[in-house]
């Protein structure tokens, strides 16, 4: 990264090259230049945290925890700067955009073909049916929803997990839970 930090004595020296030179000779130019050496010099290290702190990977600790403030990220005292860098971006990774198409390509990656998706634009309603042998998949399928489904649609979703076992034993499938997200809307609406 190209960094310029420029001292006093610097930043008067290219003051002085860049005057023109039938005013070199003079002496209070020599004096006005000095003058105007420390706002250079100032702006110069101003100049360079900015550019630092203008991106998440090279912010100081300052700047992270501004960042972390408004993200509602809680950083632990035990939590090194390159740690929390990572969960900023992390959290502001996670917010995508909605379409059907994300939504399918996001289900496909989880559960391949898999499952079913129905939507009813009408009724800004989505249903979802998945059947899957993977493990955690019902977990996979909520953090999915959660993270990507926007608010104002509702979602419908069942799974059926499957699960093989090489025995002569019957097995019979139980729901383990139900997560059931319900918005409510207070005041006059």
């Amino acid at each position: 990264m190209y960094e310029v930090k420029l001292t006093k004595e610097q930043a008067h020296e290219l003051l002085m090259r860049k005057l023109p030179g039938w005013f070199k000779p003079v002496i209070e130019y020599d004096a006005i230049e000095r003058a105007h050496s420390v706002p250079v010099s100032t702006f110069s290290a101003d100049a360079d945290t900015i550019q630092h702190n203008f991106f998440v990977q090279t912010a100081d600790d300052e700047t992270i925890r501004r960042i972390e403030r408004m993200l509602g990220i809680s950083a632990q005292p035990s939590d090194t700067l390159e740690y929390r860098r990572q969960r900023i971006l992390t959290a502001t990774q996670q917010t995508s955009p909605f379409t059907e198409w994300h939504l399918r390509d996001r289900l496909t990656e989880l559960f391949g073909d898999e499952y079913t998706l129905t939507v009813d634009s009408e009724n800004c309603s989505i249903s979802i049916y998945t059947s899957s042998a993977r493990y955690g998949a019902v977990e996979l399928l909520d953090e999915l929803i959660a993270a990507t489904v926007p608010a104002h649609l509702y979602v419908e979703s069942n799974q059926e997990v499957v699960r093989y076992a090489n025995s002569n034993q019957y097995v019979a499938a139980s729901v383990d839970h139900t997560v059931i997200h319900d918005i409510q809307l207070s005041g006059g609406v």
